[in-house]
């Protein structure tokens, strides 16, 4: 799946609709084709006795281009059957078989099931056609059960098994970095609120209008890390590979100090984020979420763990330019120590941490069982070709 490009943009209801009916509607631009997601919530913070009702909503395409069009809509129930009577699509067009949570359709006979890469899930009854091999960690659910039985809450990643704790952890991040693009949005549109005072003097209008421009300049930056970071959640949720959050306190090797790693684990095949205690901070979460990204993408190699922690005998495709991009991260969310010392004093026998940037792509064309040697002799997991490869000896 490509890169998305996306724009976190949305309209709000405002205290207009207490007493009538109110219209909201939102213009945007799509410069090049691809998915468009919309939905409707309430997240106001009115008392619990005031409903709030929305209805009549619908897009209106505007081509401005006669090569830009609208092929397909589906719209979903929340269990992902598509809702018929909703959705489009464009005569003689090709089919676009990847739908509800990005999972490709597999229509032969039509079966209309989903392929999670585990198991198939059949949307029209909101369940998987075998077994769940995680059942026994699931005893109040059936088996079969999806997102335990609440698809809106959560999200199967691969129908092996949903991780709350790692979906925790990737909401409240994003969240955050929202948040500062709305409150730097609600500060720029105050500022338009005094701007339209017309008896503003000369000297008052322009010192607004500077601060304004500062204000959204500090919004497109904040937007800007919200998609990046929002990129790299739908790469990571559309993989094989499950991502998950363990707390070990044993990676606080310094007790005055928060730890954190990413590891492979080797027992239960998952790429665990490890923090050093269930209330460690989000800039560390942030850090690992990086290099989980990279690992996902082929940009860096990861430690592997079987119960303990294994010593890399090499640093394979794991850099110095990786942790600058973890740390950059970091940074979004709080201060960041002076690490770079530490870092660059590293050494594996006899070969120090390397500054230069090494990726995965050198090893894309070799063999499976070349691979594998690989991970082993190195005591590294890495990612090729959507395919993890980690030391099983």
């Amino acid at each position: 799946m490509g890169e998305l490009k996306c724009k976190f943009d949305y309209i709000k209801v405002s205290s207009a609709a207490l007493a009538a009916h109110q219209q909201l509607y939102l213009d945007i631009t799509i410069p090049t084709g691809g998915y468009l997601y919309t939905y409707v919530a309430n997240e106001s913070n009115v008392s619990a006795s005031t409903s709030v009702y929305f209805d009549d909503f619908n897009i209106i395409h505007t081509r401005s281009a006669s090569t830009l069009q609208v092929v397909q809509t589906t719209d979903y129930y929340p269990f992902g059957l598509a809702i018929a009577a909703q959705s489009y699509q464009k005569q003689s067009s090709l089919d676009n078989d990847y739908l509800y949570n990005g999972k490709e359709l597999q229509d032969e006979h039509n079966l209309g099931w989903l392929d999670y890469g585990a198991r198939m899930y059949d949307p029209a009854i909101g369940r998987w056609n075998r077994i769940d091999g995680m059942a026994e960690k699931y005893l109040e659910f059936s088996p079969y059960h999806y997102a335990a039985n609440n698809p809106i809450r959560n999200y199967d990643i691969d129908g092996n098994e949903f991780t709350d704790a790692a979906w925790g952890w990737v909401t409240n991040m994003l969240n955050e970095l929202g948040g500062k693009v709305t409150r730097l949005n609600n500060r720029a549109n105050r500022i338009d609120k005094k701007l339209g005072n017309s008896n503003l003097s000369d000297k008052k209008r322009e010192r607004l209008e500077n601060g304004k421009d500062r204000v959204e300049g500090r919004r497109d930056v904040a937007q800007n890390n919200y998609d990046l970071a929002f990129n790299e959640v739908v790469k990571m949720d559309n993989s094989s590979q499950v991502y998950d959050v363990r707390i070990d306190s044993r990676v606080s090797q310094n007790p005055k100090q928060e730890g954190a790693a990413t590891v492979y684990n080797a027992q239960n095949k998952r790429v665990e984020f490890v923090l050093g205690k269930s209330n460690a901070s989000m800039e560390l979460f942030a850090h690992e979420f990086k290099h989980g990204y990279q690992f996902e993408t082929g940009q860096t190699s990861i430690q592997a763990y079987n119960g303990s922690y294994l010593s890399p005998k090499g640093w394979l495709a794991y850099d110095l330019t990786d942790e600058i991009e973890a740390y950059e991260r970091q940074k979004k969310f709080g201060s960041v120590p002076n690490w770079q010392p530490s870092y660059i004093s590293r050494e594996k026998n006899g070969v120090k941490f390397p500054a230069a940037s090494s990726t995965m792509a050198p090893y894309a064309n070799s063999t499976h069982a070349d691979l594998q040697n690989l991970a082993n002799s190195t005591w590294m997991a890495f990612r090729i070709k959507n395919t993890t490869y980690a030391p099983t000896k």
